[in-house]
C-alpha cells in the first residue's frame, strides 16, 4: 500500500463514510504532517476533537490497524462534545460496531478504535502489552506531569507488515495543571525533538464555529484565561501559578536558628521514572521572608521513600 502523503490522497480518504466533516486547512496540515508527534491547537475551538477522530479513522480500512484516544477522566470522554459522543455521531448507521464494555469501535477490516482514560499515574499500567499505530491525547494539560504521556507513548508501535504511518496527536489549550511541562516539551523550541511538529490553531481557523459569537463569549473571562483560550498564549499564567527563577536569589549564610521551620514531603513513589519524591525544608524569618534551606529530590520506590525520609 502506498502511504498517502499528498493533499489529494488524504482528501480521498477523508471522503469516506466514516469521516463526517471535511478537514479545514489546519486539520489537513495535521493529517499531512510527516512527523510522528504532532501538537495541534493552543486556542479554544480550533477543531481539536474532530482532528483526533479524522486522524484516528484515516486508516481503518487496513487490517490490523489499531488507534486509541485518551482523555484524563472517563466522564470527559462521554460529555457533551466528548470524543466518544462525537465518534458515535459520526459512525451511526455505518458498518462500524461499538462495544460498550471495551469502549471500542471495530471496523469490517478488523481495525479498532479504542477510548481510554488515565486519571491516576498507575492507570497507565492498564495499557501494558497494548500496541497502537495511532495515539491521540486530548487536552493533555489536564495531566499534572508528563509521566502518563511518556509511558503511554511507548505503546506506539507496529509489525513490519502493517504499512501505516505511526502517529501521535496531542491537543491542548494553555493553562491547567500540566501547563508547564506541556509548554516545555511541545511548545517551546526543542532542537532535540526533530520528529515533532507544532501546529497552532484558533477559533477563526475553524469554519464550523461562529468565531465572532464565540470570541464574545470568551471576552467575559478573566484576562489571563481569556488570552490563553482566545489567543493560545502560553506565556501568560495566573499570578502565583509560577515563581520566576529571578525572584529567588541565592544568598550567603542562613536565617537565625530560632525561626520557625518546616520540612514537607511530596511522597510520590515511582522507581527511576515518573514523579519525583521531594522533601523541602523552609524557614520564615521575623520580616516574613521565606528561606528555602534544603531540598531532597529523587525517583524512589515506596520503601525507599520511607528510608530517605527517616535518614533526612
Amino acid at each position: 500500500m502506498t502511504l498517502p502523503r499528498s493533499i489529494a490522497a488524504i482528501l480521498k480518504r477523508a471522503e469516506w463514510r466514516y469521516i463526517r466533516q471535511k478537514p479545514h486547512p489546519k486539520q489537513l496540515a495535521v493529517l499531512l504532517a510527516p512527523e510522528t508527534e504532532v501538537f495541534y491547537g493552543g486556542a479554544a475551538a480550533g477543531g481539536k476533537s474532530s482532528a483526533h477522530l479524522m486522524r484516528a479513522l484515516l486508516y481503518v480500512d487496513v487490517p490490523g490497524y489499531a488507534a486509541v484516544l485518551f482523555r484524563r477522566t472517563y466522564p470527559e470522554l462521554y460529555g457533551a462534545g466528548g470524543l466518544i459522543t462525537r465518534a458515535k455521531e459520526w459512525l451511526a448507521g455505518t458498518d462500524a460496531t461499538w462495544n460498550e464494555q471495551q469502549k471500542r469501535f471495530t471496523f469490517p477490516s478488523g481495525a479498532t478504535l479504542d477510548f481510554r482514560y488515565c486519571d491516576r499515574n498507575d492507570d497507565v499500567y492498564g495499557s501494558q502489552g497494548m500496541e497502537w499505530q495511532f495515539m491521540g491525547f486530548d487536552e493533555i494539560t489536564a495531566w499534572p506531569d508528563s509521566w502518563p504521556y511518556l509511558y503511554l507513548r511507548s505503546r506506539l508501535r507496529r509489525h513490519t507488515s502493517l504499512d501505516v504511518p505511526l502517529g501521535v496527536l496531542v491537543t491542548a489549550n494553555p493553562g491547567g495543571p500540566g501547563h508547564a511541562w506541556v509548554k516545555q516539551r511541545l511548545i517551546d523550541p526543542r532542537p532535540d525533538l526533530t520528529d515533532l511538529r507544532t501546529i497552532r490553531a484558533a477559533v477563526r481557523d475553524n469554519p464550523a464555529i461562529n468565531a465572532a459569537e464565540y470570541e464574545t463569549t470568551l471576552g467575559y473571562l478573566p484576562p489571563v484565561l481569556r488570552k490563553q483560550l482566545m489567543d493560545g498564549d502560553w506565556s501568560v499564567v495566573e499570578e502565583g501559578a509560577l515563581i520566576g527563577r529571578e525572584s529567588l536569589p541565592v544568598v550567603e549564610g542562613a536565617p537565625p536558628r530560632d525561626v520557625p521551620r518546616v520540612r514537607f514531603w511530596d511522597r510520590a513513589a515511582t522507581k527511576e521514572a515518573g514523579c519525583y519524591t521531594v522533601g523541602l525544608k523552609m524557614a520564615r524569618d521575623a520580616t516574613g521572608v521565606v528561606w528555602v534551606e534544603h531540598i531532597v529530590r529523587g525517583q524512589w520506590a515506596a520503601g525507599e521513600v520511607d528510608e530517605v525520609m527517616v535518614n533526612t
